[in-house]
């Protein structure tokens, strides 16, 4: 029984891959067919490996989605279509007859499983990843009622379709923590003036000539060129008395308030 499971996990990659790639592209009746045929391989792997309730799901998701396609495409390969669907109820009848007392209830878990399953796959690559979560979360917990109700058989048949869809779950919470960090780092305006940048080309910069005024958007409040301030001070030192230019500077040491009461000059 073992190499059954491990084609029947191939087959299960094989659905999603297949299943993915439909959903990616513009739905047509061509990727519908290529989806209900992903699901009468699955269904005829679990045949083989003796699923009879996961089988008939498996061939009832098959022969609803092409029924589907029969109905919404009458003119796409009508011949085809109609013999896979002879074939599927065949099997289906075939299927009911290998059921015991409880595998009804598991091909019905089956079912709303892989209609789930797509719902969300479809929500996926339709970019809205916090629905897709939700539902394929959803998937999961039906996946762990079917594996809980038989654990030894069902947990290896489905394995590789429970890592999947795991992966998938995982990959739809990374996309919606980083949409959610971006939201929380995006810049708010506040109204608060914090100040620009002003790039300063040469010519806007002090020349050597002393004639030269510098430009006063490097120095808003205001600046007078070096010849200027000369010009001022010599300006002021000739208006200055001469008394106070031939008086020379004493250096002053600021003292306490005793020290001026015993300074000779306030005897």
């Amino acid at each position: 029984m073992i190499a059954p499971v491990k084609t029947l996990a191939l087959a299960f990659g094989f659905c999603l891959i297949s299943l993915s790639a439909a959903i990616a592209e513009e739905v047509d009746p061509a990727s519908k067919w290529i989806n209900a045929f992903a699901w009468i391989q699955t269904g005829d792997k679990l045949v083989a490996a003796e699923q009879w309730p996961l089988a008939l799901g498996s061939y009832m998701e098959a022969h609803m989605q092409l029924k589907k396609v029969a109905a919404e495409h009458p003119d796409y390969e009508p011949e085809i279509v109609g013999y896979r669907l002879e074939r599927l109820e065949e099997s289906m009848a075939f299927m009911e007859e290998q059921l015991t007392a409880g595998d009804h209830d598991i091909t019905m878990g089956w079912v709303d499983f892989i209609e789930t399953l797509e719902k969300g796959q479809e929500q996926r690559f339709a970019n809205d990843f916090e629905s897709a979560f939700d539902t394929l979360d959803v998937a999961r917990t039906l996946l762990e009622e079917i594996i809980a109700g038989n654990p030894g058989s069902f947990e290896d048949a489905v394995a590789t379709q429970s890592e999947i869809l795991t992966e998938s779950l995982e990959w739809l919470d990374s996309q919606i923590n980083f949409r959610q960090s971006m939201k929380r780092t995006a810049y708010v305006d506040d109204g608060t003036e914090w100040g620009t940048t002003k790039y300063v080309k040469e010519s806007d910069l002090p020349g050597s000539n002393n004639s030269t005024v510098p430009n006063s958007m490097l120095f808003p409040g205001g600046a007078e060129p070096v010849a200027v301030v000369e010009e001022k001070e010599e300006k002021e030192e000739k208006e200055m008395p001469a008394e106070v230019k031939e008086k020379p500077a004493r250096i002053g040491f600021r003292m306490s308030s005793k020290q001026k009461s015993a300074s000779p000059e306030n005897e």
